[in-house]
């Protein structure tokens, strides 16, 4: 791997998708840890249902989403 890309944590070690919807906008991506997770999204803005549901999805894999930042955008 390039010196300039370790540090992106996606270009070392294990990563699971753990949730995708339907049309692609949204997934769940994790550690096999549990240590790591994601909720990405191809629109700026989530939906709070959408956003509660892939949380539920999280808890249900063992996830501690007490510790996710949600960022503006």
């Amino acid at each position: 791997m390039p010196p300039g890309l370790r540090w992106i944590p996606f270009t070392k070690g294990h990563y699971w998708v753990l949730r995708v919807d339907p049309e692609y906008k949204v997934a769940l991506v994790g550690g096999p840890s549990t240590k790591y997770l994601w909720i990405l999204s191809r629109e700026p803005q989530l939906d709070e249902a959408t956003y509660q549901s892939y949380l539920e999805t999280a808890k249900h894999y063992g996830y501690d989403i007490t510790k996710l930042i949600k960022l503006p955008h």
